[in-house]
């Protein structure tokens, strides 16, 4: 908590994810030297977001910031690592990964309580992209749909289906004609897809609120805010309803 007080207001969502991937609870994530080599080669690569600015990552917090992008860049690790290390590097993953969620959960709760929509919404995002896999509102945010791998996602993003939402809308001989496949495969995506959350909100000013003193600069909107979803049934994605938290 000390250290992520340190948190400066407005946070990017870099900064954010190097203040995360810096907690204590992840120190343990040591990068062996069988390592260096692959971890060099996903910071030097154009698949991640924001490389750390040394070549030679070391500290175990560069481990962790590196593994969480690599994982949600959609692209295939570096081929230098061997199998056996590779495999206990996907197991690591997950255990980060469990860490990351929760202290990014502590984060998103100290922005609240700082009013700081920035650093609120930015933690949200990481954490959300986390959740699903992949990064969000990129072409690569398909991936997360269940059946969707790099070589099909490749073909929809090349035709125009470039985000789940545009997706979700995609007929069932569309998508058999764009992939190649042949019925009854388009009509089992475009029922599965139906499912996905297609989520809507709607906000209204009804009034105005004053301090004790009634001052005139000290008055703050009162707004109701609706939520909703486009579907014409209930969402439930991958086998879980749809969940809102405030």
């Amino acid at each position: 908590m000390a250290h992520l007080l340190e948190l400066s207001r407005n946070p990017s969502m870099q900064t954010v994810l190097e203040f995360t991937s810096q907690a204590v609870e992840l120190s343990r994530n040591v990068l062996v030297p069988e390592e260096r080599t692959f971890f060099h080669s996903v910071n030097s690569g154009a698949k991640i977001r924001w490389p750390l600015e040394t070549s030679h990552p070391r500290m175990p917090w560069h481990k962790v910031y590196l593994l969480v992008q690599i994982a949600l860049s959609g692209e295939e690790w570096p081929a230098n690592l061997k199998a056996e290390r590779r495999k206990e590097l996907a197991r690591e993953k997950n255990q980060v990964f469990g860490v990351v969620k929760r202290v990014l959960r502590c984060i998103i709760d100290m922005m609240g309580i700082r009013k700081d929509a920035v650093g609120l919404r930015h933690g949200l995002e990481i954490l959300r992209s986390i959740e699903a896999g992949v990064w969000d509102e990129t072409p690569r945010e398909i991936l997360q749909i269940t059946g969707i791998g790099r070589k099909y996602a490749a073909k929809l993003t090349g035709a125009g289906f470039s985000s789940c939402k545009k997706l979700a809308k995609i007929e069932s001989w569309n998508v058999e004609r764009i992939l190649g496949r042949n019925p009854p495969f388009g009509t089992a995506f475009e029922r599965s897809m139906r499912q996905f959350p297609l989520l809507t909100v709607e906000i209204f000013q009804v009034g105005e609120v004053g301090d004790s003193n009634g001052q005139e600069a000290s008055k703050a909107m009162m707004l109701v805010v609706v939520l909703g979803y486009e579907n014409k049934e209930m969402p439930r994605w991958q086998g879980n309803w749809l969940r809102v938290i405030f």
